[in-house]
């Protein structure tokens, strides 16, 4: 993240060194479009392959419940109270 002077912070009006240094600090740290096109495609490209290699439920689950993997790409959904080793392993994938 960059560093800028404010004229505020500062109390006082900025020198043109300063100025000068905030459009450098803030040239060094910008994000370039061509990088975030390529995450944006990239992410295009596993969610495709996640769409053809599951299969969705036909019905939302409701209130306490969870979507799971049979294994073999196939969803579903199940009560929250029945998956305990599931529950202990979450954010783990």
């Amino acid at each position: 993240m960059a560093t800028v002077t404010y004229r505020a912070t500062k109390g006082a009006p900025l020198t043109s060194n300063e100025l000068d240094a905030n459009f450098l600090a803030l040239n060094e740290n910008k994000v370039e479009t061509s990088a975030v096109g390529v995450d944006v495609l990239s992410y295009y490209a596993h969610l495709d392959a996640f769409a053809q290699n599951f299969t969705l439920p036909a019905s939302g689950g409701g209130n306490g419940k969870v979507l799971v993997d049979d294994g073999n790409g196939s969803l579903t959904f199940s009560v929250l109270d029945a998956l305990p080793s599931q529950i202990n392993n979450a954010g783990k994938f």
